[in-house]
């Protein structure tokens, strides 16, 4: 099993972690949505 310590190292503490999953969590969901409108922007040029 891979813990937290041996992929991070020591220097990150379990809040700092949550801090950045979540981060990277939010910045996925508003690239998708990003994506998302420009491919929706794109097709409406189209039509």
């Amino acid at each position: 099993m891979m813990t937290w310590k041996q992929i991070f190292g020591p220097n990150f503490s379990p809040e700092q972690i949550e801090l950045i999953l979540m981060v990277g969590a939010f910045g996925s969901i508003l690239f998708g949505i990003f994506v998302l409108l420009y491919l929706y922007n794109q097709l409406a040029d189209d039509l």
